[in-house]
C-alpha cells in the first residue's frame, strides 16, 4: 500500500469507507494509466503523453467515456474502452501498444498479476470475499 506508513487504520478499512461513500453518492471510479506504454521503463517504454491523459479525463468528465464500448482486459478483469475521443486506440489497451510480441506481453501481465496477488496477501486478513475475488485471475 503506497501510503501505508501514514495510515492509522488497516488499508481495508479505508477501502470500505471509500466504497461506502461511493455507494452513498453513486460515484464512479476510473483507473487511468498515466505511466508507461509499449513496454516497461527498462525495455524502451514511453510515458503516456499528457495530452492523451487530459483527453481521457475530458471524456470522463463530459460523460463520453461512460457511453463507450468496452472490452475485457484478461488477467486483471478490467473493462477497457475501445475508443476515446482524441486518443489513439492503441493507447487504451496495453496489449495494442506493446512493442514486443504477444507471448512476451502475456508473460509480463501474468508476472504483474502474480506480484499483485503476492503483495495483497498482506491485506487479505481484513478483505471482504468480493474484494479478494476481484483480484487477478492467473
Amino acid at each position: 500500500c503506497f501510503g501505508q506508513p501514514f495510515l492509522v487504520l488497516h488499508p481495508m478499512q479505508y477501502a470500505k469507507m471509500l466504497s461506502d461513500k461511493m455507494t452513498q453518492h453513486k460515484a464512479n471510479a476510473w483507473l487511468l494509466n498515466t505511466g508507461w506504454t509499449g513496454a516497461s521503463a527498462t525495455k524502451g517504454g514511453k510515458r503516456c503523453p499528457l495530452k492523451y491523459t487530459r483527453a481521457i479525463l475530458d471524456s470522463i468528465h463530459n460523460g463520453e467515456l461512460a457511453k463507450a464500448e468496452y472490452e475485457n482486459f484478461g488477467v486483471f478483469n478490467l473493462q477497457v474502452p475501445k475508443t476515446a475521443p482524441n486518443v489513439p486506440t492503441e493507447l487504451l489497451n496495453p496489449a495494442a501498444s506493446w512493442t514486443g510480441g504477444q507471448k512476451e506481453f502475456d508473460q509480463e501481465v501474468k508476472k504483474l498479476g502474480a506480484l499483485f496477488k503476492e503483495n495483497f496477501k498482506n491485506y487479505e486478513s481484513e478483505a471482504l470475499p468480493e474484494v479478494i475475488a476481484a483480484g487477478p485471475e492467473l
